[in-house]
């Protein structure tokens, strides 16, 4: 996968400012974007959506991050696909590692 052509991409951010800023950042960019709606769905949207990648919040709604990647690297349509998680704390080694060993890229 290459980003600098567009991609489709699964946005799941359920902070308005920082949904803003990626949507309209991704947007301008050329790639094609879904949007959660339903945070327990986003793994099943996932796959139906056919994302190249997924942009995840560190806190999801209803669900955490860590179920949703176990989620997504469980099923065929999504195991490959590439896994961003965005970190308050780019200093939180401990959450990274855990993040990275779950599956995120």
């Amino acid at each position: 996968m290459r980003m600098d052509q567009p991609s489709k991409i699964y946005l799941a951010v359920p902070d308005p400012d920082l949904n803003r800023t990626v949507r309209t950042s991704l947007g301008d960019a050329g790639h094609r974007l879904q949007e959660a709606m339903d945070w327990t769905l986003v793994p099943e949207e996932v796959g139906l959506y056919g994302a190249e990648v997924v942009i995840l919040s560190n806190e999801l709604p209803d669900t955490s991050t860590m179920d949703v990647l176990v989620q997504l690297r469980k099923d065929d349509r999504t195991r490959d696909r590439a896994v961003l998680v965005l970190l308050p704390d780019v200093n939180d080694t401990d959450r990274i590692e855990a993040l990275l060993e779950g599956g995120a890229d």
